[in-house]
C-alpha cells in the first residue's frame, strides 16, 4: 500500500499556508485542486525540498487523484499525533504560525525570550535525562563517554528542525516506554513511541524551527546512498542546455578556507558551481516525462564532479554552507538552530579548528545557535567552559554538568603525555598569568611542565584527588592555584584539604583586578592602554562598568578586551595577553605578588 499525505499537512508541517503548497506543486507539474489533494509520499518529500531550498528532485511526477478523507477519522486523530515521513531538509522554514487540522487558527510564535527545555525519559541507554538550554546565539558543545546517550539526546533535540526524526532515526523494538518532552514559547509538547511516535497532549501543534541537522556516521546525510538517477546524470551545457552558475563566492571562500587554510595557493573551490538540469524519462507504461534537478558539482580536469561524490567532510561541510547562506542577506531576526552529532569527523584538526573559528563568526553575524556533540580536544579548546557540558550516566540517570574544562574533560577522554610538572588553576585568565610569571624567570628549561585550567575551586580538588588515585599524570608533581577569591570561600579551606599543595593568586581574580582598575581611573591602567590606543581615551569606550555579581566583573571584563582589541587593531587573545603583561607590571613592587613568584618558583626547584 502506498503511503499519502494531503496537501494541508504538508503545508502543516512545513509552516505555510495550503494555497502557498499547491501553487509550488503545479510548478513541478504535481496536478492538485484543493487543500485536500493527496499525494504519494515520494511526491510530498519532492514537493517539500523544492519548497524549502529550491531543489527540483529527480523524482518522476504522476498526477495521484484519491476520494476526499474521512472527516470523522481527521477529527479522532489530529495531525499533530502523527509524524509525516517528510525529506530530511537541509533548508527549514521556521513555522511563524501553528495550523490546526480544522481550520487556519494562527498561534504566534514569540521563542526569543524563552529556553529550550527537553526531558527524556527511556531512550536506548537513557532512562531520565533533563537539559535546559537559553534560545538565543551561542555554541554549546556537548560532551559524552561512548553510550552514554550523546547522540540519543542531539537527535532528540533535531526533533526541534527536523519533524521526522525520530521516525527517522529511533526505529524497531526496544522504544515502546520512550517519552521525550519539549518545553518552549510557554508550551509543553509530549512525544512518546506506541505503534509509532505521536504527540500525547495534541491539543497544540509542535512548531518547526528555522534550522540544520547532520546525524552521525549511520544516518547522516554526509553518509547516505547517493539515488542512481542523479549518478547517471552527466552536465551537458550544449546538448541539454544546462543552466551552470559559479557558486556564490560566500560558499566557495569558505570551503578554500576550512579546508586548506591558504587560500592564495589552494583555491580548489573556486571551481564550484551550481547546475540546474532538466531530463525526460520513460516509465514503465512507455511515457515520457521531464522532470528537474539540482545540484553542486566542481569542475576539475575538464569534468563535473558531483557534490555527492565529494569527500565527506567536503560534502558535510558544503551543506552546512549552503544552509547558512540563505541568511546572509537578511535581517536575522529569528534565531536559527544548527545541530551537528561528531561535528569533527572527517575533518583534518587543522580544518576542524578553522571551522570553529568561521562558526563563532557566523554565530554572531547570522543570529544562529550552534549544539553540536564531539570529541574532539581541537574542537573543545575553542568552547567557552560555560558552553561545554559533560554528559555522566549513572546507570541511565543522566546529568549534564558544566562549566566543564578541556583539560578536565580530557583527563576523563584521553591519556596525558608525561609532565615533570602540573599545575592546575581555574581558567585560562590564570593559565596565562602563571606561564608569564615562569617564562619570566626560567630562562633555560631542564623540566617539562603543563599549566592546564580546570574549573571552579571544587573541580581542581576533584581533579588532584583523581590524580593521586589512578596517576593520570604519570609521576608528575602537581600543585593547585586557585584565584585569590578561594581563600574567603569556608567549604574550600577545610582540614581534609590542608595536606594539599596549594597556592593562591595575589588578587581575587584577573576579571576582578582590571574592572577595579576600570573603575578606579588608575593612573598607571590608563597609561598602559593609551599606550597602544591613541584615537580613544578609556573613559570613552563604549563600557558600562558593572561588578555587582561575578557574572558582570566577567562581562564589563569581556566587554574591555573587546573594546581594546578594537582600538589597538589586534585580537582579543593578543589584548588579553597584553592586559595581564600589565598587571605583572604594575604590581611588580607589591609584597603580596613578590611572595608569590617566589613560591611559585620554589615549586619547580
Amino acid at each position: 500500500m502506498i503511503e499519502k499525505v494531503r496537501i494541508h499537512e504538508i503545508a502543516k508541517e512545513l509552516g505555510i499556508t495550503s494555497r502557498d503548497v499547491m501553487k509550488k506543486a503545479l510548478e513541478i507539474n504535481i496536478e492538485v485542486k484543493s487543500a485536500q489533494s493527496v499525494v504519494t509520499m515520494e511526491q510530498a518529500e519532492s514537493l517539500s525540498d523544492f519548497i524549502m531550498n529550491g531543489v527540483r528532485s529527480q523524482n518522476v511526477f504522476i498526477p495521484t487523484k484519491t476520494k476526499a478523507s474521512n472527516s470523522t477519522f481527521m477529527k479522532q486523530i489530529s495531525l499533530s499525533d502523527i509524524e509525516f515521513k517528510l525529506p530530511n531538509l537541509i533548508y527549514n522554514k521556521i513555522s511563524k504560525t501553528i495550523s490546526t487540522v480544522t481550520g487556519e487558527k494562527h498561534i504566534p510564535l514569540d521563542i526569543q525570550k524563552n529556553s529550550i527545555e527537553i526531558e527524556i525519559e527511556n531512550l536506548k541507554s537513557i532512562s531520565k535525562l533533563h537539559w535546559s538550554i537559553p534560545y538565543k546565539k551561542g555554541i554549546y558543545v556537548i560532551i559524552a563517554e561512548n553510550g552514554s546517550g550523546k547522540s540519543s539526546l542531539v537527535i532528540s533535540l533535531a526533533k526541534l528542525v527536523q519533524p521526522s526524526v525520530l521516525t527517522n532515526e529511533f526505529i524497531g523494538k526496544g522504544f515502546e516506554h520512550s517519552k521525550i518532552i519539549y518545553k518552549f514559547n510557554n508550551q509543553t509538547y509530549i512525544w512518546d513511541k506506541q505503534s509509532r511516535w505521536l504527540q500525547s497532549n495534541s491539543n497544540i501543534s509542535m512548531p518547526k524551527l528555522e534550522g540544520f541537522f547532520e546525524s552521525s556516521v549511520h544516518t547522516g546525510t554526509r553518509f547516505k546512498k547517493i539515488n542512481k538517477n542523479i549518478k547517471d546524470i552527466e552536465v551537458n551545457k550544449k546538448k541539454y542546455k544546462d543552466i551552470i552558475t559559479a557558486a556564490d563566492i560566500f560558499i566557495q571562500d569558505n570551503m578554500n578556507y576550512i579546508l586548506y587554510g591558504d587560500t592564495k595557493n589552494n583555491k580548489k573551490f573556486s571551481h564550484l558551481y551550481h547546475i540546474n538540469v532538466v531530463r525526460k524519462r520513460q516509465s514503465n507504461d512507455g511515457k515520457r516525462s521531464s522532470f528537474t534537478t539540482s545540484f553542486f558539482a566542481l569542475f576539475l580536469n575538464s569534468t563535473y564532479i558531483k557534490e555527492y561524490f565529494f569527500s565527506t567532510g567536503e560534502y558535510f561541510l558544503l551543506s552546512l554552507l549552503k544552509f547558512i547562506n540563505t541568511f546572509r542577506n537578511k535581517d536575522n531576526k529569528e534565531v536559527k538552530l544548527i545541530i551537528i552529532d561528531e561535528i569533527e569527523l572527517s575533518l583534518h584538526p587543522l580544518a576542524q579548528k578553522r571551522l570553529m573559528e568561521k562558526i563563532e563568526e557566523f554565530c554572531e553575524l547570522y543570529n544562529i545557535l550552534f549544539i553540536f556533540a564531539t570529541h574532539s580536544l581541537q574542537i573543545i579548546e575553542n568552547i567557552l567552559p560555560d558552553n561545554i557540558h559533560y554528559l555522566k550516566n549513572n546507570n541511565g540517570l543522566c546529568d549534564l554538568q558544566s562549566p566543564i574544562y578541556p583539560s578536565y574533560l580530557s583527563s576523563k577522554l584521553y591519556t596525558h603525555t608525561s609532565f615533570d610538572y602540573v599545575l592546575l588553576v581555574e581558567d585560562n585568565l590564570a593559565k596565562i598569568y602563571v606561564e608569564k610569571l615562569i617564562r619570566k624567570n626560567i630562562n633555560q628549561f631542564t623540566f617539562s611542565y603543563v599549566i592546564l585550567p580546570i574549573g571552579g575551586w571544587a573541580k581542581l580538588y576533584e581533579m588532584y584527588s583523581l590524580n593521586y588515585q589512578s596517576k593520570i599524570y604519570g609521576s608528575a608533581k602537581i600543585k593547585i592555584i586557585f584565584d585569590g577569591d578561594v581563600k574567603t570561600i569556608k567549604e574550600a579551606n577545610v582540614n581534609k584539604y590542608n595536606s594539599i599543595p596549594k597556592l593562591f593568586l595575589p588578587f581575587k581574580n584577573i576579571e576582578n583586578i582590571v574592572v577595579e582598575y576600570l573603575k578606579n581611573n588608575d593612573d598607571n591602567f590608563e597609561k598602559f592602554f593609551n599606550s597602544y590606543v591613541y584615537t580613544q581615551k578609556m573613559i570613552e569606550l563604549n563600557l558600562s562598568i558593572l561588578n555587582s555579581t561575578t557574572e558582570e566583573i566577567k562581562n564589563t571584563f569581556k566587554k574591555f578586551v573587546k573594546e581594546f582589541a578594537k582600538y589597538s587593531s589586534t585580537t582579543d587573545e593578543v589584548a588579553t595577553e597584553r592586559i595581564i603583561e600589565q598587571i605583572i607590571k604594575q604590581n611588580k613592587i607589591d609584597e603580596i605578588y613578590i611572595k608569590f613568584e617566589k613560591d611559585l618558583l620554589k615549586f619547580f626547584s
